[in-house]
């Protein structure tokens, strides 16, 4: 999803990050959990998109602090 730079400035990616969360809001099942948002290295735009997850509630996973992939049984 693109950031609107020419219109809001430096408020872009924070505004883009709001947007992120909402579509996934609107995408997840209300009667699930509030969808997932990973991780991966960045930057200020990364770390406000987590912020603003984990106060709304939606679990944040870091990589590479992902949990391990389960083995097939």
């Amino acid at each position: 999803m693109d950031a609107h730079w020419v219109g809001q400035g430096r408020s872009g990616g924070p505004r883009r990050n709001t947007r992120m969360l909402h579509y996934l809001a609107l995408l997840t099942d209300k009667t699930a959990s509030p969808g997932l948002v990973i991780a991966f290295p960045g930057g200020p735009g990364t770390d406000d998109l987590c912020t603003q997850a984990a106060a709304g509630g939606i679990p944040v996973l870091h990589y590479p602090d992902l949990p391990p992939a389960r083995e097939a049984d």
